[in-house]
């Protein structure tokens, strides 16, 4: 019974599960545990190795101390473990949507194009997704050179070629409507 309770030691991230078997250990055999430090320093050595160095470093004083202060790290470590979970999840299902690693797209051998992803209209390629071909004039991504605004200077107020927006004569612009107000009062 001796060698279980030396060799208890947390599973995982069940920080409270591990509390109440040390404790129960520790009523059965109150002489391994009898002064406080060493109840204290059996109970950290038990614990997980990712809380374990900072619950030491921490310098409980009491037996509660080091019981509140590990619940509370392991609480959130299974917090961050959640948290990246549900990233890896959102980049795989990010990356499968866009045609990434996903073994439900039979690749063409040779060609590196999905054979059940759409042929896009924009780069002529087979991709899921946005389309990411870059604009040669602007390096732009969702347009090419021969649609490229910037490259025939078209407005994007009046549509028409030689001038952009900021300089568009069909532009009402509202400190020329404050200067006509003022104009007008005087």
């Amino acid at each position: 019974m001796t060698n279980k309770f030396l060799n208890h030691r947390m599973v995982d991230v069940d920080c409270r599960g591990y509390t109440s078997k040390f404790f129960e250990y520790a009523r059965i055999i109150p002489t391994l545990a009898s002064p406080e430090p060493v109840l204290i320093s059996r109970y950290i050595w038990g614990l997980i190795s990712e809380i374990r160095d900072i619950v030491k470093a921490a310098r409980p004083r009491t037996i509660d101390d080091a019981v509140e202060f590990a619940n509370t790290l392991t609480d959130g470590l299974v917090r961050t473990r959640e948290e990246n979970w549900k990233k890896k999840l959102a980049q795989k299902t990010t990356q499968d949507f866009r045609g990434g690693n996903n073994s439900s797209n039979f690749k063409k051998k040779g060609t590196g194009q999905s054979s059940t992803a759409p042929f896009c209209s924009n780069c002529k390629k087979k991709h899921f997704g946005k389309c990411m071909e870059n604009c040669n004039f602007c390096n732009r991504s969702g347009h090419r050179e021969e649609e490229c605004r910037k490259k025939y200077m078209v407005c994007y107020n009046c549509g028409e070629a030689g001038h952009f927006k900021p300089e568009c004569p069909k532009l009402v612009k509202p400190a020329d409507n404050k200067a006509k107000a003022t104009e007008g009062t005087n």
